[in-house]
Order: C-alpha cells, then structure tokens, then sequence
C-alpha cells in the first residue's frame, strides 16, 4: 500500500523530482561537452568521482524534501509512481487490461532485444575481421568499421537493458494477471 501525501507536498514532491530531472539532462550535456573538449584525456577516477558529485547535488534537494517529509526513497517513488498512475488513467484501468498492456511492453522489448542481438553479433563479426587486418597508410579509412565499433558498443549495452524490460513487464503482467483473477 502506498503511503499518501497531501495535495502540497505531493506537488513539491513532483517539482523537485522534475527538476532533479532537468538537471541530470543539463548536467549530462555539459559533461559530454567537457570531454569532448578535452579529448576525454581525463582520468577515469576523476571523472566518476565528478559524476558521483555532481549526482549528489542534483538529487539533494529532492532527498532533503523527502527527509523533511518523512518518506525513504522507495516511499517517494512509489507515491511518484502512483501519482503518475492516476495522472495518465493507467490507475483506473481493470486489471486483465494492465496485464495485456504489460504483455504487449513485454514482446515489445524482446524484439528490440533480438534485433539488437542480432546487430551486435553482424558489428561483432565484422569489426573482429576486419581488427587484426594491416591497413595501408594511404588507403581510405573504413567508414565501416567505424560504425560496426559504435553499433556493437551500443547493442553491447543495450541488449541486456531490453531482455532485461522485457522480462520485467512479462512479471508485471503476470501479477496483473494473477490480480485479476476473482
């Protein structure tokens, strides 16, 4: 059960968290640009140490006001989560149709999975064909091999992130599922 708020807390609650929100955008541009400035000649522990920092201080304001509040994290999102619910109409939805909802999410995101499986394993193939292969100087560069390093570091990162969605909307409406039943 989620533990309610009233009407002025619950909308501080949403503006720190949507700030907080704006703020990781914001912070996450300026520290593309800044390695990208750089060359990205920093150190490594530096630069975690700088995105843990800057983490803490977007999320500060939103952590004291859920302090003062009296709520723990998973308490503030689980009220965001239902606040959110209730916004879009999801709330009031019966629950065979949130399960079908979240079964259509669950397939949605095992294809987008497979597909990125499967553009992993064609960059993977060509780029480790091509990376032990000598290179005349003066010959073009290989446009491809580019792309297949980008598009495999990408699908790399990207394919347990979906399989993962996938399976957790499948349990999702699972539950649903099992809510629904009288």
């Amino acid at each position: 059960m989620v533990r309610s708020v009233e009407p002025q807390q619950l909308q501080r609650l949403l503006e720190k968290r949507h700030r907080a929100k704006i703020w990781l955008i914001v912070a996450v541009i300026a520290l593309a640009a800044l390695l990208i400035s750089v060359h990205a000649a920093l150190p490594v522990g530096l630069c975690v140490t700088a995105g843990l920092g800057i983490g803490r201080l977007i999320n500060g304001p939103y952590l004291r006001l859920l302090k003062e509040l009296g709520l723990t994290r998973q308490e503030g999102m689980l009220i965001l989560v239902a606040e959110q619910e209730r916004r879009s109409g999801r709330a009031s939805l019966p629950p065979q149709v949130r399960a079908h909802r979240e079964q259509l999410a669950s397939m949605a995101y095992l294809a987008c999975g497979l597909a990125a499986g499967a553009a992993f394993v064609v960059s993977a193939f060509y780029f480790f064909s091509k990376a032990n292969q000598t290179v005349d100087e003066n010959a073009p560069a290989d446009t491809w091999f580019a792309i297949s390093a980008v598009a495999g570091s990408v699908s790399l990162i990207l394919v347990p992130a979906l399989l993962w969605m996938a399976r957790l909307h499948r349990d999702n409406a699972t539950a649903w599922r099992v809510a629904g039943v009288p």
